[in-house]
């Protein structure tokens, strides 16, 4: 995603909800990284979950790098919960900060 404008990031919100109708929690996001970025020409790893949250409700993530004016953040979806899951449901990913 592209941020409207640059900001240090203080912290993610994250909900790894299904979020279709008559979805099951197998399809929840699991194991997920957040990368960012000020140009799109080189990502860093500003964090990595390999356990999964609660369904639901928006987690705080706290991340280790890459916070620094940033302009651009990328979710890469690795698993879901469920085994030979297709789906991967994301309900909600919030990038919060100050002005940079």
């Amino acid at each position: 995603m592209r941020l409207p404008k640059a900001i240090d990031i203080t912290s993610f919100g994250e909900d790894p909800g299904p979020v279709c109708f008559g979805t099951s929690e197998r399809y929840a996001l699991a194991h997920f990284a957040i990368y960012t970025s000020r140009t799109r020409a080189r990502w860093v790893l500003a964090l990595e979950r390999h356990r999964a949250l609660p369904i639901g409700q928006m987690s705080t993530l706290v991340p280790t790098a890459g916070t620094n004016n940033v302009r651009f953040v990328r979710l890469v979806v690795y698993t879901a919960r469920g085994k030979n899951a297709f789906l991967v449901g994301v309900a909600e990913l919030s990038v919060r900060g100050t002005p940079a």
